[in-house]
C-alpha cells in the first residue's frame, strides 16, 4: 500500500489495491445537517469514479461532475452572474444550463468570497453559495465558488469539502453510479436560513 500526503496539507490519501483513494486523515466522524450524510467509517464510504452523474439543489438540476480531489471547495459553471443587496446583504443572481439544454434560475445569499489563482494570470474573487449536491447516494449541502467555466468539459467540480468521509474516487473509472439521494424537504429548508455576507459594493455588487 503507497501513500501520499496531500499538498494542501490536511488529507493523507492511501492507495490501495483495488485502486481507490482513501482518505486517511484522523478527524473524527462528524455528522452533518438535516436530511445530509453524514461522515461514515472508511469501510461503508460509497465508491465513485472521477467523473460521475451530479444532482443540483434547489431545482432538482441534473449535471455531469468531476471529483476534483485537489479543490477544497466545489465550483460550478453558472452564467450571466450578478451580485446585488437584499436587506443589507450580499446575494448573487445566476443561471445553470445544463448539458439537455434545461436552465434554472438562482438567487442565493453569498456566504463569502474566494480569492481563486489562475495559473495564466492573477488571482480573481468569486462569489461563494451554498447549495445540494447528490453523486450517488451522498446528499449534502456545500459551499460552491461560481465561475463562468464554458467551453470546459465538466459543469461542476465536487471538492473535498463534499466528499470528505464519504466517498472514495477511483481514478481509473467513470460514470459508475446516477444520483439516488433521497433528498427530503427539511435539507432543502436548510436553505432558506442562510445569512449572506454584508453587501459592500466595492466587493463586486453592481
Amino acid at each position: 500500500m503507497m501513500r501520499v500526503l496531500a499538498l494542501a496539507g490536511i488529507v493523507m490519501m492511501a492507495t490501495t489495491g483495488n485502486g481507490f483513494c482513501q482518505d486517511q486523515s484522523r478527524a473524527p466522524l462528524q455528522a452533518t445537517g438535516p436530511g445530509q450524510t453524514p461522515a461514515r467509517p472508511l469501510n461503508d464510504r460509497t465508491p465513485v469514479g472521477f467523473t460521475e452523474r451530479a444532482m443540483l439543489y434547489p431545482g432538482n438540476l441534473p449535471l455531469f461532475a468531476k471529483m476534483d480531489s485537489g479543490a477544497r471547495t466545489s465550483s460550478l459553471n453558472a452564467e450571466d452572474i450578478l451580485t446585488f443587496e437584499r436587506d443589507g446583504r450580499m446575494w448573487v443572481k445566476f443561471h445553470v444550463t445544463n448539458r439537455d439544454n434545461r436552465t434554472v434560475m438562482f438567487e442565493r445569499p453569498v456566504v463569502r468570497r474566494a480569492q481563486i489563482k489562475d495559473l495564466t494570470g492573477p488571482a480573481v474573487s468569486r462569489p461563494v453559495v451554498m447549495l445540494g449536491i447528490c453523486v450517488a447516494d451522498v446528499f449534502r449541502i456545500t459551499e460552491v465558488n461560481l465561475s463562468n467555466r464554458t467551453g470546459f468539459n465538466f459543469q461542476l467540480l465536487v471538492g473535498r469539502r463534499f466528499m470528505r468521509q464519504a466517498l472514495l474516487v477511483d481514478p481509473a473509472r467513470q460514470n459508475t453510479t446516477t444520483p439516488t439521494c433521497k433528498v427530503t424537504e427539511e435539507a432543502l429548508r436548510a436553505l432558506d436560513f442562510i445569512p449572506g455576507i454584508p453587501y459592500q459594493k466595492d466587493e463586486g455588487g453592481e
